[in-house]
């Protein structure tokens, strides 16, 4: 009986170690390398992302290559637009292929610079890390192809609420940027959701790029009486209690999850002005299929952009916004400037 005792105890002693992820896939679109695995089973898991530019066989390999980030086990599960809609939303990474799985793992690389690299993802439990590798499973067998370009927003799905149809896109974000792509979080793999809603069957259109209140949210922006207007309605979104940045930004060590902290050095950063601007400027780029965002279904880029925010605290930020980028933009909540 001691000796059961014993035994039992010892096992319990035993830090659980995890499995690994399966069938990790790569697809590099439009500057970004879209990573899809098979999760693990069970919950509470962190999936660890390595990139290296050798290829990755053993445990000992990751010493050499970049831990790019970690994401949890609902990574495929679109969790602010579910939020908002009551409903379950799955990311998808291709315009034209299904959502993912609740399975199904994601992270999405944008590299910064060109060449050949390869993957692989680990599993922990409790901070207890499996880097056990098996080629073809969890690391891959051939490099990714990568170069430098302008990532896409990915469409999602279309919904109509309130006679608006509002036409869903995401596109992730990082930590670090390039040169036609900065840096718009303090995190890699993060992703956003923005809306368009295109009226009319003019030749020209005109913009209101919409900025929601601080508990409001992108689904909820409206336009003005133009019948021909589209609107861009952006999402001004953290994921912890804060819930937004008042459409600027926040400290460059400031906790993304939790928002736990004061940072005693380091910087305010433009972040979320840098998401706002970027996909402000998509608006002429001849986008392809659903993917064609403002430019989209044959019809031309609009005539004029103007901003527009709801309440007066976002208006404060959409002049800031236009004193930023006054070429971008031919009035801010109804002003010429």
């Amino acid at each position: 009986m001691k000796r059961s005792l014993l035994l039992l105890v010892l096992l319990l002693a035993v830090p659980v170690v995890a499995q690994q992820a399966t069938n990790l896939t790569a697809a590099h679109r439009h500057g970004q390398t879209f990573l899809t695995w098979n999760n693990l089973a069970q919950t509470g898991v962190v999936y660890r992302v390595y990139r290296s530019a050798n290829r990755i066989t053993q445990s000992s390999d990751l010493a050499s290559a970049t831990l790019l980030g970690s994401v949890g086990d609902s990574s495929s599960y679109n969790v602010r637009f579910s939020t908002i809609q009551l409903q379950p939303y799955f990311f998808r990474i291709d315009s034209a292929a299904l959502p993912l799985s609740i399975r199904q793992g994601l992270f999405v690389q944008t590299p910064v610079g060109a060449g050949d690299f390869y993957y692989a993802v680990t599993a922990a439990i409790n901070g207890q890390e499996n880097t056990a590798i098996t080629a073809g499973q969890n690391a891959l067998n051939a490099p990714v192809v990568e170069a430098i370009a302008r990532p896409r927003p990915v469409w999602q799905t279309t919904v109509t609420q309130q006679n608006r149809v509002q036409i869903i896109y995401a596109h992730w974000v990082s930590a670090v940027g390039q040169a036609d792509y900065p840096a718009m979080a303090t995190t890699n793999s993060f992703a956003f959701n923005f809306a368009l809603q295109r009226k009319g069957t003019a030749p020209l259109h005109p913009l209101i790029v919409r900025l929601h209140g601080r508990e409001a949210n992108f689904m909820d922006a409206i336009g003005t009486t133009n019948p021909d207007e589209w609107i861009l309605a952006l999402d001004d979104y953290l994921p912890n209690d804060l819930l937004s940045t008042f459409w600027y930004g926040y400290h460059e060590k400031f906790d993304f999850f939790t928002g736990a902290g004061v940072p005693t050095s380091g910087a305010v950063q433009d972040y979320t002005g840098h998401v706002r601007l970027q996909r402000q400027e998509r608006r002429g780029r001849g986008l392809g299929g659903k993917d064609r965002v403002l430019s989209g279904h044959g019809r031309d880029p609009p005539r004029r952009i103007f901003l527009l925010g709801q309440p007066d605290a976002c208006r404060r930020h959409s002049g800031v916004a236009a004193a930023i980028q006054p070429r971008l933009f031919g009035a801010v909540d109804g002003a010429a400037i």
